[in-house]
């Protein structure tokens, strides 16, 4: 049946009803038949580079990048961007997440954490300073201290 609609006697919706089946089932078949066979009998869509929507405005890109720099300077609020442009709060979220994740305009790795910032904290002078430097030679000799008496207990429980 497929070489009778290769040669052009008969076209696809025909085959398929000569069949029995539906357009859709004999498409789906046919796609089959020809990437079992290495053909490419069957057209094949092309990858978009924007897979995902329409492709996008420029002119309306740019309005909305302008409001988008007027929200970041701290003009507008997230609602009032979305009524200025005319579009829902929850569309104007989802452009607003896409684009900055695609400019690397977003937020650049995460806020540190209280360690961080209690190691980064000013330690007050020279006194600080030097209250932290006895503090981490109290905590070396401690250090020093437990450590042999751990190798000293492995060794009577394991001799040898």
């Amino acid at each position: 049946m497929l070489a009778r609609v290769e040669r052009g006697e008969l076209d696809h919706s025909a085959a398929a009803k000569e069949l029995g089946l539906t357009p859709g089932v004999w498409g789906l078949w046919r796609a089959r038949q020809a990437k079992g066979q290495g053909k490419s009998t069957v057209a094949k869509r092309g990858a978009r580079k924007n897979a995902r929507g329409r492709k996008a405005d420029a002119s309306e890109t740019a309005r909305r990048v302008a409001v988008l720099e007027r929200v970041q300077a701290g003009e507008l609020n997230n609602a009032a961007a979305a009524r200025e442009l005319g579009i829902k709060v929850g569309a104007w979220g989802v452009w607003k997440g896409g684009y900055l994740k695609r400019t690397g305009g977003g937020k650049q790795g995460r806020p540190p954490g209280k360690a961080a910032i209690r190691a980064s904290a000013p330690t007050g002078g020279l006194a600080g300073i030097v209250a932290q430097l006895e503090g981490l030679q109290s905590f070396g000799e401690e250090l020093k201290v437990r450590v042999r008496a751990m190798v000293e207990l492995v060794e009577r429980r394991l001799p040898g």
